[in-house]
């Protein structure tokens, strides 16, 4: 009965360590753009220290009326970019958002970026979780 207890626990301690979901959120910043503009673009580091892939699905922000998740890719000789489903963020990796890759698209603005302001966003990922960070406008 004890080694059946013993297997047991140790199970439940396998399991807690393959669903940790200590993800970072590192540096996430907004492009400032013109007042006229209304559309804007966010950046930043993912870090996934677990031993699962995940993925990140959405981002919510209060900033714009639409939140997409993009990448930039050639087109008929044009660099163009597309609205992706999800970013991948593999086990014991990381996603790099970056000018001319993958990023945040904040499309129908409904304030201004102005530089050093911060703005709230909501990082949701495929395992539900959810991670609320601030981003500076750069």
């Amino acid at each position: 009965m004890k080694i059946f207890l013993i297997t047991i626990l140790l199970s439940f301690g396998v399991m807690a360590e393959d669903y940790e979901t200590n993800y970072e959120i590192l540096n996430p910043w907004i492009r400032e753009v013109p007042p006229v503009s209304k559309m804007s673009a966010g950046f930043v580091k993912i870090k996934n220290p677990s031993k699962k892939d995940v993925k990140l699905v959405a981002v919510n922000s209060d900033l714009s009326k639409t939140v997409e998740l993009h990448t930039h890719g050639m087109v008929d000789g044009v660099m163009k970019m597309r609205k992706v489903p999800h970013i991948n963020v593999p086990a014991m990796g990381e996603a790099n958002l970056k000018p001319g890759g993958l990023h945040i698209m904040f499309i129908n603005l409904k304030k201004k970026t102005i530089e050093g302001e911060k703005h709230n966003l909501e990082f949701v990922f495929s395992d539900g979780t959810k991670i609320k960070k601030e981003a500076v406008v750069k």
